[in-house]
């Protein structure tokens, strides 16, 4: 979360403890195996939801979401 806050407004980031999504990942099993985290780039609250034929993703995200990769290498490498 802090690396997330690094790259972002504070007030952008948002722990989900325990929220359960409709999402089918196998991602609970690379954590088993090394530490890590999921996040989700937000889409917008005026956005349909994902696997809606209205659906249009923001381009712009692309950059919100990669600053936060970017971040969380640094983080992680001690940079």
């Amino acid at each position: 979360m802090e690396a997330a806050a690094g790259a972002l407004l504070e007030e952008k980031v948002h722990k989900m403890d325990n929220m359960p999504t409709l999402g089918a990942e196998d991602f609970a099993f690379f954590l088993q195996a090394v530490p890590g985290c999921y996040f989700f780039v937000g889409n917008g609250l005026d956005s349909e939801y994902l696997h809606n034929e209205k659906y249009d993703f923001r381009d712009e995200n692309i950059e919100v979401a990669a600053s936060v990769f970017v971040q969380v290498a640094k983080h992680y490498c001690g940079r």
